[in-house]
């Protein structure tokens, strides 16, 4: 079974230390999240596609557009790697 590591309490970030076991269970997930881990990849990758940055006359306004647009690929990628681990259930 996990066991939570929380090294430091001020942190939002934690860890479980998983078994190889708790893992491979872990993977296996059901079709329907999937579908809706899809269709968040779907709704990060249109943001991206359909917006267009912005031009700002006020450098830090342009920082600002700019890493919005990298936060939304950001996003895209992280999910896109999740899904690849991911493994439907075998029945």
């Amino acid at each position: 079974m996990s066991h939570l590591l929380h090294k430091d309490p001020a942190s939002k970030f934690f860890r479980y230390q998983l078994t190889a076991e708790d893992e491979k269970l872990a993977m296996n997930v059901s079709p329907l999240f999937l579908a809706f881990l899809q269709n968040k990849i779907e709704s990060y990758a249109n943001a991206v596609v359909t917006s267009s940055l912005p031009y700002e006359s006020d450098p830090q306004k342009q920082v600002k557009a700019i890493l919005a647009h990298e936060r939304l690929r950001n996003f895209v990628e992280a999910y896109e790697e999740l899904f690849a681990e991911l493994n439907l259930p075998s029945n």
